[in-house]
């Protein structure tokens, strides 16, 4: 089972994200499921339109795709009752991006959202590595005062703050650590100081290319690494057969 776990599925302002173009390009590479995420606007303030139409495509391939939603801190009890909807649509957890959603990552205001998962049992992925609002060790701080949340550090801090992962995913079983965009050394620093349990592989598909960052895991000459890294881990976290 490969499981690309950040993926992302909307027409934005500078890709179309196309559904149909994602399950042909999973079939290229033998991905067998995805996570899929809103983009762009739909992240930022039209959340509800993205979260549908993220429904709409598990819906179409409910085999094949894993709906995360999201929901903009700024929104509060909206945002909180679009949690609750998702929750009902079976989503598997949340993407929360701080650049584009306009807030420090471990700032008090996205508590009240990170709560509501907590309450629902949601996997927490956060866009990291944009100074000053989604660095790693402000995702260990949050992670530090929720540690019944899973969180997922989204393309391992890159690019400013791939120096800090290790460090600030050290010690902490709720915090996984995603590949896309990252350096091959980066991750094999990851494999060899952190739990591979904890290492999930990701493409952040369009941005980047499924075959690339697939590759980057692939050349690992750590075949049990390998397997879980693609998919095993991933099937664990979200509590889907293998």
């Amino acid at each position: 089972m490969i499981v690309d776990f950040h993926a992302n599925v909307g027409r934005g302002l500078h890709f179309d994200c196309d559904v149909e173009a994602l399950v042909d390009d999973m079939d290229k590479n033998s991905v067998d499921k995805a996570v899929i995420c809103p983009v762009e606007q739909f992240l930022a303030v039209e959340n509800k339109e993205g979260n549908d139409i993220i429904y709409k495509c598990v819906n179409k391939y409910p085999d094949r795709l894993i709906g995360f939603g999201t929901a903009s801190p700024w929104y509060s009890a909206k945002a909180i009752e679009e949690i609750r909807r998702i929750c009902g649509l079976g989503f598997k957890g949340v993407k929360l991006h701080p650049f584009y959603q306009g807030f420090l990552l471990n700032d008090e205001i996205v508590y009240p959202i990170i709560e509501e998962c907590e309450k629902y049992g949601l996997v927490v992925l956060f866009h990291t590595g944009t100074p000053v609002c989604a660095m790693p060790f402000q995702l260990r701080d949050l992670a530090l005062r929720y540690p019944k949340v899973r969180f997922v550090m989204g393309h391992m801090g890159w690019s400013d703050f791939w120096y800090d992962v290790v460090d600030a995913a050290s010690g902490l079983d709720n915090i996984y650590v995603e590949t896309s965009y990252q350096m091959p050394s980066v991750i094999m620093n990851c494999i060899d100081s952190l739990p591979t349990t904890r290492i999930l592989f990701g493409s952040d598909w369009p941005y980047s290319n499924i075959e690339l960052e697939k590759s980057k895991i692939t050349r690992i000459q750590n075949e049990e690494a390998v397997e879980m890294i693609l998919g095993l881990n991933a099937c664990r976290l979200l509590d889907i057969h293998c």
